[in-house]
Formats: C-alpha cells, sequence, structure tokens
C-alpha cells in the first residue's frame, strides 16, 4: 500500500491549481476587453517561465510555442548552479575589493607587516564572524582576506605550516590567504589537512580556493591519490549546493 500524500504537497498542488486558474481567468478577461491585443511568442515563454517554480511539483517538462520542451528539473537544476556561481563570482570580487584597497595605501607600508597586524587582523576575523549572519557580514570577511592576500607575504618568517595548524581561525585564514597569494606545492597535503579540520564554512571555501591554485600549479595529473581521496570524502560531508560544494566539485571534476 503506498503511503498517503503529504498535506504539504497537497497543498502545493492546491496552490498552484489556484494560481494556474486565476492566470488564465486574468488572460482570458485581458482578451475580452482587449480583442486586437497580440499576445507574441516572448509573452507566452515568459509566462511560462514565471510559472515554472509553481509547476515543479507536478509536471516534468513543458512545451513551448515554437517547439521545444523545457525539462523543469534540469533547468531548476540549472538556475541553482547560476545562482552558487554568482555567489562564488561575488566573493571573488569582494576579496579583490579589500587587496585593492589595502594596496592602494602604498607599497612603502606594506614592505614589511609586523606580526602583531597580522595578529589584529586575525582577531578582527572573529570579531566579525560573532556579527548576524547576513550579506554584510560575509562581505567585510571576503574584504578582510582580501586584505590578507595583499599582507601576509609580507610577514617576516611568516610559518605556514603552523598558522595551519592553530587553533585560532583568523590565523588559519591567515594561511590560506598566504598560500592563495603565493601557491607553494610543498604545502598541499597539509593545507588539505587543514581543510578536513576546518570547521568554519567561510574558511572551508577559501581553503578549497586555495587548493586550486596549488593544484594548478602541480597539474591536475600529477596530484596524489591519496589527496583526491581526502578531497571526495570531504565533498561527500558538504551539503549540495553551496559555494563550497560547487568550487569542490569543479576541482575534483578537473583530476577525473
Amino acid at each position: 500500500m503506498s503511503d498517503p500524500p503529504r498535506s504539504g504537497t497537497a497543498g502545493r498542488r492546491s496552490l498552484v491549481a489556484i494560481f494556474v486558474t486565476a492566470g488564465s481567468l486574468v488572460i482570458a478577461a485581458i482578451h475580452v476587453a482587449w480583442p486586437t491585443l497580440k499576445i507574441d511568442t516572448i509573452t507566452v515563454i515568459l509566462v511560462v517561465v514565471a510559472l515554472l517554480p509553481w509547476l515543479g511539483g507536478l509536471v516534468e517538462s513543458i512545451e513551448i510555442p515554437g517547439g521545444g520542451k523545457v525539462q523543469y528539473r534540469k533547468l531548476e537544476q540549472q538556475v541553482a548552479e547560476i545562482s552558487v556561481q554568482a555567489t562564488s563570482a561575488s566573493q571573488t570580487a569582494q576579496a579583490a575589493l579589500g587587496a585593492a584597497a589595502t594596496a592602494d595605501t602604498g607599497t612603502e607600508t606594506i614592505d614589511t607587516v609586523p606580526f602583531e597586524r597580522l595578529k589584529r587582523l586575525a582577531a578582527e576575523y572573529t570579531a566579525i564572524r560573532a556579527m548576524p549572519y547576513g550579506s554584510q557580514r560575509t562581505e567585510s570577511m571576503n574584504r578582510l582576506f582580501g586584505m590578507l592576500i595583499v599582507l601576509t607575504p609580507h610577514v617576516a618568517n611568516f610559518k605556514v605550516e603552523e598558522a595551519l595548524r592553530d587553533d585560532d581561525p583568523g590565523m588559519r585564514l591567515a594561511a590560506y590567504a598566504y598560500l592563495y597569494a603565493r601557491p607553494d606545492k610543498r604545502f598541499l597535503n597539509e593545507l588539505v589537512a587543514a581543510l578536513r579540520r576546518e570547521d568554519k564554512h567561510f574558511s572551508q571555501y577559501w581553503a578549497i580556493r586555495t587548493i586550486g591554485l596549488l593544484i594548478q600549479e602541480i597539474g591536475a595529473a600529477a596530484v596524489p591519490k591519496e589527496i583526491v581521496e581526502a578531497l571526495r570524502a570531504f565533498l561527500a560531508g558538504l551539503p549540495e549546493g553551496t559555494d563550497r560544494s560547487f568550487e569542490l566539485t569543479r576541482l575534483l571534476a578537473m583530476m577525473d
């Protein structure tokens, strides 16, 4: 015996029926009021696209005027991927703004960066993380990462391996920024190990992006099998549809 339909599904179907019926009545009323009004193919397609989110639970595909078929499930997946790509591009742009603002202060001020300044930036990262979730918080963290990209290569005796293992999330982020600015394949194992221990989503994202730069330096075909397996295992634990999942999936595809 099949399970009874869920009330949520039934409710959604009712809403869909209401919207489709109401929309049809509106279009019919417009046609009666303005019989000479022409509705071209583009208009019809736009109406169909507008209805797709409501029809997803009821249909798999829709024929469109002029031939062709919209596969709803596939379209829904493509829209989700585009959204994640846009988010990833936005993070990169925000980091670039932070880097540019730091570089504009003048090269003479960053020839040698005191370690204490780096510690202050690490503490600032912790303070930003205490802010309420939202776009402002994410933008502030990305700008800080951009600053770290510019400054960390100028910190005297910066110990990357120690920073990757540091309990301070700000220092780990500084290590990712250092390797993002100066990719060094010698640190790939330590960077992947840091990613697997990393519990901050923002830091996971930039660790993955940095791993990608180191792999480009090595060459995808030359990446050790154990590294690929470790990254696949980490991907399996990431929620689908996140920027982290998107970036790591794309990275692993390069090594297939």
